[in-house]
């Protein structure tokens, strides 16, 4: 996947993604993640305080707990922590 790709997969609502799209936008992430160029990424489904990644992020951004999305599983949203 090129960077452009990348970029414009990961810009536009992922809800309008298919499902093998929006699975290659997670595996590139999870990849960029290893590599060390982002810290976290937290799928909307998984973006509440039953999931580790997403009470990280909330601990150290403590408005993220304000939005609207948050708890919500909302499939149309990634939060990617740079």
């Amino acid at each position: 996947m090129t960077r452009q790709a990348f970029l414009d997969q990961v810009l536009s609502p992922l809800g309008r993604l298919t499902a093998e799209e929006r699975e290659n936008v997670r595996r590139e992430l999870e990849e960029r993640k290893r590599q060390g160029q982002i810290r976290l990424y937290i799928p909307g489904d998984e973006f509440s305080p039953f999931y580790e990644d997403a009470r990280q992020a909330v601990c150290k951004y403590p408005e993220l707990a304000k939005d609207r999305d948050y708890t919500r599983t909302n499939q149309g949203i990634t939060i990617v922590v740079l």
